[in-house]
């Protein structure tokens, strides 16, 4: 076992407690969203704790110390949820009602929606904290979450796949420039299904 690894441990309950919490909220948005709506506003949503791999690699990445103290202290994403949606509008409707959460604090928000990584990378990252009922008292634990389209998540699965993990992020290479191209393509099908959507009446199938 990686020595920053967190399942498992204290910390690795209370973040998996924060995820749990984190998620029923954010299911309960969604559906409230939907009938707002009038139709389904989202896909799917997911969660993870980051390995202790993987927290290693980002630690050393952004040259930090690689102990425990500075693995809490400095990552934000240790626990993560993403939310895949239908469209690009809905992002911000999603935010929008985490923004509503009184308990709930907003550290950060990075909107890669509107202004892309120079990857090609779109989706809206938000930084929570969120209040925790432990044995050792209230905690607030940091959480992550990802708000994203169907067409942003397979653009960040396949560049995660092709070049993230294998560190081949060269202008040069040629799948990094197919990637680009394709984060373009996608960026214009994703206007193009809300002008689609809004042609048909804004109406849709809850099936």
């Amino acid at each position: 076992m990686n020595r920053l690894e967190v399942e498992g441990t204290k910390e690795g309950r209370y973040y998996q407690m924060a995820l749990d919490q984190t998620r029923d909220i954010l299911e309960t948005c969604v559906r409230e969203l939907s009938e707002e709506c009038g139709r389904v506003v989202y896909e799917g949503i997911s969660q993870r704790i980051k390995s202790g791999e993987s927290i290693e690699e980002k630690l050393k990445r952004k040259g930090y110390k690689t102990d425990r103290e500075t693995e809490f202290e400095k990552l934000n994403d240790i626990a993560g949820i993403r939310i895949i949606c239908r469209f690009e509008d809905d992002i911000y409707r999603i935010r929008d009602k985490i923004c509503e959460q009184k308990e709930w604090k907003i550290l950060k928000q990075k909107d890669f929606v509107e202004r892309p990584k120079k990857s090609g990378y779109r989706s809206l990252h938000l930084i929570i904290k969120i209040p925790v009922a432990t044995e050792e008292g209230m905690r607030e634990m940091k959480v992550e979450i990802q708000i994203r389209t169907i067409v942003m998540h397979l653009w960040a699965e396949l560049e995660h796949e092709k070049c993230y993990k294998k560190g081949k992020r060269d202008r040069k290479d040629p799948t990094y420039r197919r990637l680009k191209v394709c984060a373009k393509v996608g960026r214009a099908l994703d206007k193009e299904m809300i002008l689609a959507r809004e042609a048909g009446g804004g109406e849709e199938s809850n099936d």
